[in-house]
């Protein structure tokens, strides 16, 4: 099969323009701490015991587009999921992204996207 061997995936890295508000959308949306913050940066705990975290890093320019890589969340009920998003700064993707699909595509506030997907979903990293 060949590959690096022993890999894992210590840190996902989302470049943004404001990475302590980003941070800390994230932070309540997943319920974790923000365990590090810097002039430019701002670094959530481990999503898991074993990794990997988010970190935000600032960058000059702005999102522009589709996102080329998304988390995909897994949640018991998507309805609670999408409206505990909404209450901390989410907002649903319109247009193609929006569906019709299992899953619920929603924005972040710097319009990353991101799926609430329910426990069955069949494939929703096809969004």
């Amino acid at each position: 099969m060949g590959g690096l061997g022993g890999v894992k995936v210590a840190t996902i890295t989302v470049d943004c323009e404001d990475p302590h508000r980003l941070g800390g959308f994230w932070s309540a949306l997943l319920g974790l701490a923000v365990v590090e913050v810097g002039e430019d940066y701002a670094e959530l705990a481990k999503l898991s015991e074993d990794g990997p975290n988010l970190l935000f890093l600032a960058v000059p320019e702005a999102k522009a587009g589709k996102n080329r890589l998304h988390l995909d969340l897994v949640v018991p009920d998507v309805k609670s999921a999408v409206d505990s998003a909404l209450d901390v700064g989410a907002r649903r993707a319109e247009g193609d992204l929006g569906g019709p699909f299992p899953w619920t595509v929603m924005l972040d506030p710097e319009g990353n996207e991101f799926c609430l997907c329910p426990p069955d979903c069949p494939g929703p990293s096809a969004s």
